[in-house]
C-alpha cells in the first residue's frame, strides 16, 4: 500500500494536474438530492439523511465517506431548497465540502412537471505530508526528509468555489436526472511548491421508478450513470418494498471488464413513520476484491411527513415514501 500511496502522492504533488473523484455510494437511490440539486425538495416534505461508508474494508488508506443532507420544499414558491455536508477521505488525502441548493418547479402536464437546481458552495482538501514514505527519504522520530522536493513533509491543504447545476423530469412513477458537478472546473491552489490541481467536471444521470406488483409490494428499479468523458460507471439496482415496514435488494456497479466493482445488497426497515435505516454490502469484484473483504454503507433517514409552507400547489407524488 505504501508503493499505492507514493504514486497518488507523485500524481497530486506535480506542479499541475487535474484531478476529481465524487465521492461513491450504493444507497444512492434514497438520497437524490444530494446527487443532483433539481432533487431538492420533490418530495413535498423534509428530509434529513446521515450517511456513513467504508469503502474496501481491510485496505489501508481505502476511502472514508459521510454526509448530511437536508432538503424540504418552498411550495409558495413552487421550490426547494437543500444543506449537504460531506466528508470524504482517500489515503493521505481528506475533502470536506458543504453547499446549498435551490430548485424551480414547473408544471409541465397535469402529471408531469421540470425542475431545475443550483448548488454553490465551498470545499477543502487537505494532505498529511508527514505520512509519506518514500524508498529513499529518512525517517526517525525527530526528523522527515522524503528526499524530493515535490513531496512535502508538513500538512497542507487548499480551498475551492463549488457549483453544480442539474434539471429533473417526472412523469407519474418515473423520474429522470440529469447533473454537472465542478460546473466552473475551479482550481485548487496550495502553497507548497507552487502547485494547483484543477477539480474535472463530471456528469450525472438519474433513473428511479417503481412498480406496484400486488398490495403492500412494491419493486423500486433505478440507475445512476456518472461520467467524466473519460472514465464511465453504472450503478443498476433493484430493490423490492414489503408492507411498508422492509425492503430488501440487489444491484451491481460496472461499466466495462475493466471498470466492473461490486455486487450490492441492500435492506432496509423502517424504525416508525418519521425514521428509516438502510445497510448496504458491496462485494467487491476488481482486482482488489483479493486486498478487502467488501464495502460496508449505512444511511439513516428521516422524513416529517407534514406538508411546509402554505399556498401548496398541486403535487405529483405518487409514493412519497421515496419521492
Amino acid at each position: 500500500m505504501r508503493a499505492a500511496f507514493l504514486a497518488f502522492c507523485c500524481i497530486v504533488f506535480s506542479v499541475s494536474t487535474q484531478a476529481q473523484q465524487p465521492a461513491q455510494f450504493t444507497l444512492y437511490r434514497y438520497c437524490l438530492p444530494a446527487v443532483n440539486p433539481a432533487y431538492a425538495g420533490s418530495d413535498g416534505f423534509l428530509n434529513a439523511s446521515a450517511l456513513v461508508r467504508q469503502q474496501w474494508a481491510g485496505l489501508s488508506g481505502a476511502p472514508q465517506t459521510q454526509f448530511i443532507n437536508v432538503d424540504l420544499p418552498l411550495n409558495a414558491i413552487s421550490s426547494g431548497a437543500g444543506l449537504v455536508i460531506e466528508n470524504d477521505r482517500l489515503g493521505l488525502q481528506q475533502t470536506v465540502q458543504g453547499s446549498i441548493a435551490y430548485s424551480f418547479f414547473l408544471r409541465t402536464g397535469k402529471n408531469s412537471r421540470l425542475a431545475a437546481g443550483l448548488r454553490a458552495g465551498l470545499g477543502s482538501m487537505s494532505w498529511n505530508g508527514s505520512q509519506i514514505r518514500t524508498p529513499d527519504g529518512v525517517y526517525s522520530p525527530t526528523a522527515t526528509d522524503h528526499k524530493d522536493v515535490f513531496l512535502p513533509s508538513v500538512p497542507f491543504e487548499g480551498r475551492f468555489p463549488m457549483l453544480d447545476v442539474g434539471v429533473m423530469y417526472q412523469r407519474n412513477f418515473v423520474k429522470l436526472g440529469f447533473g454537472i458537478k465542478n460546473l466552473a472546473q475551479s482550481t485548487l491552489k496550495y502553497t507548497i511548491n507552487n502547485g494547483k490541481i484543477r477539480l474535472v467536471t463530471n456528469y450525472f444521470f438519474t433513473f428511479a421508478t417503481e412498480f406496484e406488483i400486488r398490495e403492500q409490494i412494491r419493486l423500486i428499479p433505478s440507475a445512476f450513470f456518472r461520467s467524466d468523458l473519460t472514465e464511465n460507471q453504472l450503478d443498476i439496482t433493484l430493490v423490492s418494498e414489503l408492507f411498508r415496514k422492509f425492503d430488501a435488494g440487489v444491484g451491481f456497479r460496472g461499466w466495462s471488464k475493466t471498470s466492473k466493482d461490486a455486487i450490492n445488497l441492500i435492506a432496509g426497515f423502517r424504525l416508525s413513520d418519521g425514521f428509516r435505516i438502510f445497510y448496504a454490502y458491496d462485494i467487491n469484484l476488481s482486482p482488489l476484491k483479493n486486498s478487502n473483504s467488501g464495502s460496508h454503507e449505512l444511511l439513516l433517514q428521516y422524513r416529517l411527513n407534514t406538508s411546509i409552507g402554505k399556498a401548496v400547489p398541486e403535487r405529483v407524488i405518487y409514493n412519497a415514501r421515496y419521492y
